[in-house]
């Protein structure tokens, strides 16, 4: 199993509002786990043609009103004779950074990649 992780900084008022970029995603393909000052959403993609089942947990830690911390890891695999992820977990990282990247931009939020 491989897997993928991305981090990076989302600053400006209104940073605090980043994880309802999750809320359009299907119920039964994702969970958000509200803590003391962060949150925890888990995606999960199910891939028929490779049989491989990548899962995405993005972690928002808010530093302040108008910072927010993300980490970004996946990974997941194949079953039966296909039992590799395939380069799935990078492509799902990227799913889920761009995401949060267009929530930012639509909300003049700047994204700092570390």
């Amino acid at each position: 199993m491989c897997m993928e992780r991305v981090e990076f900084t989302v600053r400006g008022e209104g940073a605090s509002t980043l994880p309802s970029a999750f809320h359009d995603i299907a119920e039964d393909s994702r969970e958000l786990y509200d803590g003391n000052g962060f949150v925890v959403a888990v995606t999960e993609n199910h891939y028929r043609m490779e049989l491989t089942e990548v899962q995405a947990t993005t972690v928002l830690e808010l530093i302040d009103e108008t910072t927010c911390e993300v980490t970004i890891i996946a990974g997941g695999g194949g079953y039966g004779l296909t039992a590799d992820a395939g380069g799935r977990e990078s492509e799902e990282v990227r799913k889920v950074r761009r995401r949060l990247e267009t929530f930012c931009e639509d909300r003049n939020l700047t994204v700092e990649r570390m």
